[in-house]
């Protein structure tokens, strides 16, 4: 009966101990993929930006006033709605004007009287050609009832708009606080940092257990 009672006892743990096991596996797991991903994310966010200020300064260097290669906006105005949406970022490409066709969304400086030195996105409406072979677009918001009254000039387009990321206006806005730029920014490379910490004291940990056994292996006296 007592061995019957020790033997449950014992199965119970043995349990327990398999779901601690497990919780602590997913855990693991979960935060690696984590961190993992906002490494990611952090690594091609500042290579677009790197590789961005570089071909502004060689411009720059050379004399060209070229748009920045890749540029990032928030959404202020429901003027694009549903397509883009207040407080969603865009992603621009500058892009040759000759390669913009209509229904392309574009970023560019407004010369219109509503929005006269503001960026705006919009989306191409019409095209049209001057006599000495320059374009120039008809825009309007898709949440517009009329094109814009300004035609938009090949020099005042940033470039094309290539991707949209949801609400990350908001999360930007959120960042920008103290609190937000400590959760956001500084606590997930802390983890990150500690996570890789932790990864090569495990790592040394293995190889100094490894070292004890065989040197306990080379003390063995075979008779």
């Amino acid at each position: 009966m007592q061995d019957t009672f020790v033997a449950s006892s014992s199965v119970k743990l043995e349990s327990k101990s398999s779901i601690f096991n497990k919780i602590k596996s997913i855990v693991h797991y979960s935060l690696k993929v984590f961190l993992n991903f906002l490494l990611t994310v952090l690594i091609i966010i500042t290579s677009l930006f790197v590789i961005s200020f570089a071909d502004t300064k060689i411009n720059e260097y050379s004399g060209r006033q070229v748009a920045p290669l890749i540029g990032a906006y928030v959404i202020v105005s429901p003027s694009m709605v549903p397509t883009i949406k207040v407080q969603d970022a865009i992603l621009v490409a500058r892009t040759n004007p000759k390669n913009l066709n209509v229904g392309d969304i574009i970023t560019f400086k407004s010369t219109d009287s509503r929005y006269n030195g503001y960026t705006i996105t919009h989306r191409i409406n019409e095209i049209n050609t001057t006599s000495d072979g320059k374009r120039i677009f008809i825009t309007k918001g898709d949440n517009n009832v009329s094109t814009d009254s300004s035609p938009v000039l090949e020099e005042n387009i940033y470039g094309k708009v290539i991707l949209k990321f949801p609400k990350l206006g908001v999360v930007q806005q959120f960042v920008f606080t103290s609190i937000g730029f400590i959760l956001v920014i500084v606590l997930p490379l802390i983890l990150l940092v500690c996570y890789n910490l932790f990864k090569l004291y495990r790592l040394k940990k293995d190889k100094n257990k490894k070292v004890e056994i065989i040197s306990a292996g080379d003390d063995i006296e075979i008779i």
